[in-house]
C-alpha cells in the first residue's frame, strides 16, 4: 500500500469514525465526549477527607495515605 492509499483510507476511516459518532449523538442521546476535557470526580475517605481523583492524587487519600488496595482494613 502506498503512503498516498494509506493517507486516503486514514481519511475515510476518520469519516466513518465522525458518522458513527454522529450517530451515536443522535440515537442514543449523549455525546462519546472524546474531545471534552474530564469531569473532576472527588471521593471521600474514611478520615473524613474530601479529594479530587486525579493523576496526581489517583485513589489514595492525600490526608491519611488510604487508598484502594486498603479496603476492608481499619485506617
Amino acid at each position: 500500500m502506498s503512503d498516498q492509499e494509506a493517507e486516503s483510507r486514514i481519511q475515510e476511516l476518520e469519516e466513518r469514525v465522525r458518522e458513527l459518532e454522529r450517530v451515536v449523538n443522535r440515537d442514543l442521546g449523549y455525546s462519546l465526549g472524546w474531545n471534552d476535557p474530564p469531569e473532576p470526580s472527588s471521593i471521600d475517605c474514611d478520615c473524613g477527607t474530601t479529594f479530587e481523583i486525579n493523576l496526581e492524587n489517583g485513589l489514595i487519600c492525600p490526608d491519611c495515605g488510604r487508598g484502594s488496595d486498603d479496603r476492608g482494613e481499619s485506617a
